[in-house]
């Protein structure tokens, strides 16, 4: 589910930017005091653990939304929020973003079901992490870049670097490389750079649900 662009324009004081790539809209720890509407683009979840060592935990694409959680509950940034490209962004302050739910019962029920479905996103890519093989978290996260509908001959661009989708895999840049080379050999799709070309749509969509 996405929200659509105009959502925020509902809420008092939001306002809109274009933003360069790696640019930090938030810091992990900090008190949460905007949530991000992201209309163009690609934000990185970025948290550091108590081994100072930094993961992906979450991409959010146009339509997604970040800070909600944090905004909602109380509680400070879970992880930094980076733009991973060029990003146009709608931000609203956070006590603006919960009086616009309080007073606006289908806003809420948009977001509510927006957070849900980032929530089983999050619940699906931890379980990944935690129980497949990387190959299959690596075909998953293609798989999840097709529209369903798609048909043989669809061309995407993978939306960030090989370090950042290494790390977002949870495996290193070398064995990144190896996967692409055994994955590529299946026949599936072909790669040139961070092009993919989809040779056979229904078996990407086989991970989809891994």
């Amino acid at each position: 589910m996405q929200l659509e662009q105009s959502t925020f324009d509902c809420i008092r004081g939001s306002k809109g930017a274009v933003h360069a790539p790696d640019t930090v809209l938030y810091l992990q720890n900090s008190v949460a005091s905007s949530v991000i509407l992201v209309e163009r683009g690609l934000l990185k979840l970025t948290r550091i653990g108590m081994n100072g060592v930094e993961t992906i935990i979450a991409l959010r694409g146009p339509g997604s939304v970040a800070g909600a959680e944090e905004a909602i509950s109380g509680e400070r940034y879970v992880a930094t929020a980076v733009t991973a490209m060029e990003t146009s962004i709608r931000e609203a302050a956070g006590g603006a973003y919960i009086q616009a739910l309080r007073q606006d019962p289908a806003l809420l029920l948009q977001i509510h079901r927006l957070v849900g479905m980032e929530g089983v996103l999050a619940l699906r890519h931890a379980g990944r992490l935690g129980g497949d093989a990387a190959k299959c978290r690596l075909l998953s996260f293609l798989a999840e870049s097709i529209p369903r509908d798609c048909e043989a001959g669809y061309r995407f661009r993978i939306p960030i670097r090989d370090w950042e989708l290494a790390q977002f895999l949870a495996i290193t840049p070398w064995h990144l490389s190896r996967l692409f080379r055994d994955v590529l050999s299946l026949g599936a799709f072909c790669r040139r750079g961070r092009w993919i070309t989809v040779r056979d749509p229904s078996f990407l969509r086989s991970y989809i649900n891994f």
